[in-house]
């Protein structure tokens, strides 16, 4: 298989974002914004040539890509690799509750997040070694 441009696009809104909390892989749905901005993403890629579709398994992904992808008439195809971070034991958990290890992990992912690896969880070295593996 080979590609001649791949489009990246993140999924819309949810209540945990709203919230500040990481969602990692806890699979909840959009919320009304996250929706409207799945509308939306069909109407900005309107004129661009999409062959495939592909998304994470997480509601909020294929929720984000259901409107551009029945536009164009394609069936979304799912893949595991590309299933957001796992933040492992701090999956739910929102900045300024917990521990203070969690908060200390917290403030590294805000100011140095190549440095952090969530414990029980990933980091983003090894999500973009599953991402260049699954490519």
């Amino acid at each position: 298989m080979s590609f001649d441009t791949i489009y990246f696009v993140r999924h819309g809104e949810t209540d945990m974002n709203l919230e500040k909390r990481c969602q990692g892989r806890i699979d909840i749905p959009l919320n009304q914004t996250g929706r409207q901005q799945a509308a939306e993403i069909a109407l900005k890629f309107e004129n661009k040539k999409i062959d495939s579709i592909y998304s994470s398994p997480l509601s909020r992904a294929v929720e984000s890509i259901r409107p551009l992808a029945e536009t164009r008439g394609i069936v979304p195809v799912t893949l595991d690799w590309l299933t957001e971070i796992d933040h492992g034991e701090l999956e739910g958990f929102r900045a300024g509750e917990g521990t203070a290890r969690q908060g200390e992990i917290m403030a590294a992912w805000d100011s140095t997040p190549e440095k952090v690896k969530f414990p029980g969880g990933e980091s983003l070295a090894e999500v973009a070694a599953r991402v260049a593996t699954g490519l």
